[in-house]
Parts: structure tokens; C-alpha cells; sequence
């Protein structure tokens, strides 16, 4: 759950009780929600600030009694606006929001600041508390402004994307070649009119259709998409040996594209050594605000490499970061099931929810293309999944 809007964990809930998107909300649904909106933190913002006004003019302006009270009495409400806040919380969301979850001490924390505001004011005599209110709402206030920037990092969460290609010498097969109705489909005839010329051509619409996220809201200004938009892409080409020529970087389709435009069939086919490279992709450019997101494909058979899979999966797993593996069969023989059993693996280790696993036989090069399209398309919806998240956490 959330503090000042930060995401902390993505729960885990049976998808069977997915409510309906236009289902009426209940009013307890709806009050969390107002606890969490970015508006409501603002006005903590707003109050801490006239909070420590209040108690500076204490100090430092010698006033008559009447208004030395006045102020006291507007910093005492505050904190005890403060301190109801936190029960809400603990009333809707439980104590394990407090002390669970990668933000969870912090949230504690900053209950810890509040009550012991209130208790400051409430206990000592007025003269032994200005310095000492002070210093805890400069903390608060402080919290209050990190929350602010989680605010726009973890609401559109990010994503690592890991696209493993085949380029192994069955892809030179030119049953499946690039679409002529393809933006592209001059540059791939030349050198790559073959399967991994369309695998080519499927991963630029991928990017492509990654890269219109940022445009998708007129209302964002060029900063908050530059923060939200954090996307990287990594690119694997494998045969009996990997490559990495695409590392953990901004999208950018057209400098893919002429990379990829580089390399050529070759070889025979490992998933082991993909993986491999996989692995240390993942290690390299940890983060954990970012989800992980690898398409592998390949139009063979090949031995799964499941006890390095499955370390991996379990792994990053535990590290809060699970790892959504879409596998694809491309092409016309459709009688592998390493591809099938990779997923199974990877499945075993991540939460039903909007992002998932899945396997997938495709035969041609339309389709391919707009599987991968497809795929851009769900990770941009999930940016829509926050508040969703929100309202299973308090139907469980």
C-alpha cells in the first residue's frame, strides 16, 4: 500500500474477484482513496507549513499572550488533525502499514513524528515546546516532500523490457518474410527478407508503440512525462551464442532498428545462454521501482534451461521485483514445448494481476507484429492500474 501516494507493494488477490472497471465504488473503497489522493497530501504539506510559521512567530516575535495562545491553539489542531490522520490509516489499511512493505518503516516513521508532535504540545509546558515542534515538522515536512517525488515516480510505474530474439540459421527461412505494408519493409528486403527480418519489423512496432505512452495525455508537461516515462529496453540476439546490443536504454526505435540491422542468422539455438545473458541484464540494472518484463522468441526447439530459470525467477522474486516472462513460437512448426515450460517456470513466482505470463504460437508475420503491439499496449494500461491495485488491497 501507499503513504502520500508511494506505492510499496504490489499485493496479491485472486483474480476471479477482479471487480467490473464501472462497478460503483463503496464508500469505504472511496474514503482509502481520498486518504491516498496527491491532493490530500498537498494540503499535509500546506498545514505542516503553517504549523511551523505558528511556532517560529512564537520565538521570534514577542507577542501578547492572547496570540502567543491564538497560534499555540492553530498548531495544537493541526497535530491533532495529524494524529487522526494516522488512525484513518491504520483503521483502513491495518498496522502492516506501518512496519511492512519497502516503505513501511518509513511510514512508520512518520507516525512516530506525528504522535510525538502532539504529545510534545499536549505534555510539556508551552515555553519547552516550540524548538522541539519545530524540529519534528521539519522532518514531517521533509517526508511530506519525498513523498512528492515518489508521487510521480511509482504512480506510472516503469518497466525494464528484455526482448530475447532468435537469430539462429532457421530464422533465415523466408516462409515468413517482413509485411510490404511495413514503414520498414525497404530496408529489411534488402538484407533481412527472411523471419528474423518480420521478428525485426514486430520489435520496432513494439518500441514504436511504447514510445506514443508519452503522448497518449495532453495534460502532462514535458517534465512529469520525462520522470514517469522511465522505460529502458535491452535487446538479446542469440543462436549457440548471445549478444547484447541494446543495454538498459531509452527507447529509441529507429536507433534499435539500425542496430538490429547489423546482425544477421547464424549458428545453432541455446535458450541457455539467452538466459544467461537475461540474468545479468537484470542483475547489472537493478531497480526496484521498475518491473521486469522479458519476450523471448524463438521458432525452435531447444533444451529449457529450468534450475537457471527458475533461480532467477525465484530470486528476483523475493526481492519484490518479479519477473513477467511472454514466450513466442514463431513460425510453422508448432510442435516444441520448451517455450510452453519456460512460462510455467516463470509463472510460479509472480502475482495475478494486469501484467502476467503467457505463451504464444504465431504462424505469420501480421500477427507477430501485432502481438508485440499488443504487449506495448497492456504495459502502458498498467499505468492505469494504480488505484485499481488500491481497491482489491481493501476487498481482501
Amino acid at each position: 500500500m501507499s503513504y502520500g501516494a508511494i506505492i510499496t507493494e504490489f499485493p496479491s488477490y485472486d483474480d476471479s474477484n477482479k471487480p467490473a472497471q464501472n462497478s460503483k465504488k463503496s464508500p469505504y473503497t472511496a474514503f482509502a482513496e481520498f486518504l491516498e489522493a496527491k491532493r490530500f497530501m498537498y494540503w499535509g504539506l500546506f498545514l505542516t507549513t503553517i504549523n511551523i510559521v505558528a511556532l517560529t512567530v512564537i520565538i521570534m516575535i514577542k507577542l501578547d499572550d492572547f496570540f502567543i495562545e491564538l497560534l499555540f491553539k492553530i498548531s495544537l489542531v493541526i497535530n491533532i488533525i495529524f494524529a487522526i490522520d494516522v488512525l484513518l490509516r491504520a483503521i483502513v489499511f491495518g498496522p502492516k502499514y506501518f512496519c511492512r512493505g519497502k516503505y513501511g518503516l518509513l511510514h512508520g516513521f512518520d507516525a512516530i513524528l506525528v504522535l510525538s508532535t502532539l504529545g510534545v504540545s499536549l505534555f510539556l509546558k508551552i515555553k519547552e515546546t516550540e524548538l522541539i515542534e519545530i524540529g519534528l515538522l521539519s522532518l514531517r515536512f521533509w517526508r511530506l516532500l519525498t513523498a512528492h517525488v515518489k508521487v510521480i515516480e511509482y504512480k506510472y510505474p516503469a518497466f525494464h523490457i528484455i526482448l530475447v530474439m532468435d537469430r539462429s540459421g532457421s530464422m533465415n527461412g523466408n516462409d515468413i518474410t517482413p509485411s510490404e505494408k511495413s514503414r520498414n519493409y525497404a530496408k529489411l528486403q534488402k538484407s533481412h527478407d527472411n523471419r528474423l527480418g518480420a521478428v525485426y519489423d514486430a520489435v520496432y512496432s513494439f518500441m514504436d508503440t511504447r514510445l506514443q505512452t508519452r503522448y497518449k495525455s495532453s495534460s502532462r508537461t514535458p517534465l512529469i512525462t520525462d520522470r514517469i516515462d522511465r522505460d529502458t529496453i535491452s535487446l538479446v540476439l542469440f543462436d549457440d551464442e548471445a549478444v547484447v546490443i541494446f543495454e538498459n536504454e531509452r527507447i529509441n526505435a529507429d536507433l534499435l532498428f539500425n542496430k538490429m540491422l547489423q546482425y544477421e542468422n547464424r549458428g545453432g539455438t541455446d535458450f541457455g545462454v539467452a538466459i544467461e545473458k537475461v540474468d545479468q541484464l537484470i542483475n547489472k540494472y537493478f531497480d526496484a521501482t521498475k518491473t521486469n518484463i522479458i519476450i523471448f522468441l524463438s521458432d525452435g526447439e531447444a533444451d529449457v534451461p529450468e534450475y537457471d530459470l527458475d533461480s532467477i525467477c525465484k530470486r528476483n522474486a523475493k526481492k519484490n521485483s518479479p519477473i513477467y516472462l511472454h514466450t513466442v513460437l514463431f513460425g510453422l512448426d508448432f510442435g516444441s514445448d520448451s517455450l510452453g515450460r519456460m512460462v510455467d517456470i516463470a509463472k510460479k513466482y509472480t502475482p495475478p494481476g494486469p501484467v502476467t505470463c503467457s505463451f504464444t504460437k504465431v504462424m505469420d508475420e501480421v500477427v507477430l507484429t501485432n502481438l508485440f503491439t499488443s504487449i506495448a499496449s497492456n504495459l502502458r494500461d498498467h499505468k492505469k492500474e494504480y488505484r485499481w491495485w488500491i481497491s482489491q488491497v481493501l476487498n481482501n
